[in-house]
């Protein structure tokens, strides 16, 4: 293998400042790349010698998206000891918030989450799951009724926060 063998293909980017150090079988790449304006970011593809590999790319890379909330459902609702709330989110996320607050809009259960593993989904984005169980921050358990929560998620790119959904706690 030698330097011409290696090629970056970036679609949608413009690679610069390509550094290859090595000899026959140990190679080292480094490189910039700057996204295109009229181009949507794609793959990145690593050719050694005519043979095409597509590698992942995360954090602030041209095809980077910041998090937002796609959509999001609470199962079953309404609950009665614990919840299950499924959350479709783009871009990567790292941390999730589940905040549950009263009628009156006093927050009354937060918890934050470390994701780990999530489960890509093309059509919808990529989904998380999270758990509530119907107790306050105190942890004692929370009176049936109504309530509502948002999810706010964070990742390298920035955060967001989902639009209010509604649980019902029935025992």
């Amino acid at each position: 293998l030698v330097a011409p063998d290696i090629v970056i293909d970036y679609t949608g980017a413009d690679v610069l400042d390509e550094n290859k150090i090595g000899s026959a079988r140990d190679w080292s790449v480094e490189f910039d790349a700057l996204a295109q304006s009229d181009t949507e970011p794609g793959a990145l593809v690593l050719i050694l010698q005519g043979q095409a590999t597509e590698l992942l790319v995360s954090g602030q890379g041209p095809g980077a998206l910041p998090p937002a909330v796609l959509r999001h459902a609470v199962f079953p609702n309404p609950m009665s000891g614990f919840a299950h709330i499924v959350v479709h989110v783009q871009g990567t996320v790292e941390r999730a918030r589940l905040s549950v607050y009263d009628l009156a809009g006093n927050q009354v259960n937060s918890s934050d989450v470390a994701i780990s593993v999530s489960a890509p989904d093309p059509d919808f984005g990529t989904r998380i799951a999270l758990e509530f169980e119907a107790r306050d921050h105190r942890g004692d358990e929370l009176a049936n009724g109504t309530y509502f929560y948002r999810i706010s998620v964070e990742g390298p790119t920035g955060s967001a926060q989902s639009d209010m959904g509604r649980l019902v706690i029935m025992r």
